[in-house]
């Protein structure tokens, strides 16, 4: 019995030393955190130091914010102003002075002498022109007129027939012409002659 009570004394009395060895570690952490609170030269420095990181922080935000775009020049719009420096100078221009034109003469107007001319009208009374036609031939049939006429019309004549009725029979006359002079037709009575051999007789042409 007398065993066990010592060993309890014994191990109830270590943890009493360790204690004032705690407190000098607790004193001696505690000065040295005062010491450095009240050194200026680490108190200067730490101040640097929070400032710097402050300065920094404020850079890096202005840094992040979006830049203002850049304003465009506005357009100047100088048309009105133009126009209110041209009214001025033309207020500040000199009127001319009116001047009256003379009243124009009037003009001479020339007298125009009618001059009366007497027109002697002549009453000329129109000569009917005579022409006459070429009789080539006359036939009692028709169809022996024709026959001659289609002949002189392929050589280049101007024929044409004429019914006439004499004693009761009828008769087919063949004519060339009509000429307006009986110069003209005596020419076309001698060249039917020599080319048709045929001898014609000279008429007036029957009005």
């Amino acid at each position: 019995m007398a065993r066990d009570y010592n060993r309890k004394n014994i191990s109830r009395n270590k943890p009493s030393s360790s204690r004032p060895f705690l407190l000098m570690i607790l004193f001696f952490i505690a000065g040295y955190l005062t010491a450095l609170l009240f050194d200026p030269e680490s108190l200067g420095q730490w101040v640097s130091r929070q400032t710097a990181s402050l300065e920094n922080k404020k850079v890096a935000k202005k840094k992040n914010l979006p830049q203002p775009q850049e304003e465009r020049p506005k357009p100047k719009f100088e048309f009105y102003t133009l126009l209110t420096n041209e009214h001025h100078a033309s207020k500040a221009l000199p009127t001319p002075p009116v001047v009256n034109p003379a009243p124009a003469k009037p003009a001479s107007i020339p007298q125009t002498v009618e001059h009366k001319e007497s027109k002697t009208v002549v009453s000329t009374k129109s000569e009917s022109k005579e022409h006459y036609v070429i009789q080539v031939a006359s036939f009692k049939s028709r169809q022996d007129a024709e026959r001659l006429k289609a002949t002189l019309i392929l050589q280049g004549f101007d024929v044409h027939l004429k019914e006439v009725i004499q004693a009761n029979s009828h008769w087919y006359r063949v004519l060339i012409g009509p000429y307006p002079d009986r110069k003209k037709a005596e020419n076309a009575k001698a060249v039917i002659a020599r080319t048709e051999h045929v001898m014609g007789i000279i008429r007036k042409q029957d009005t």
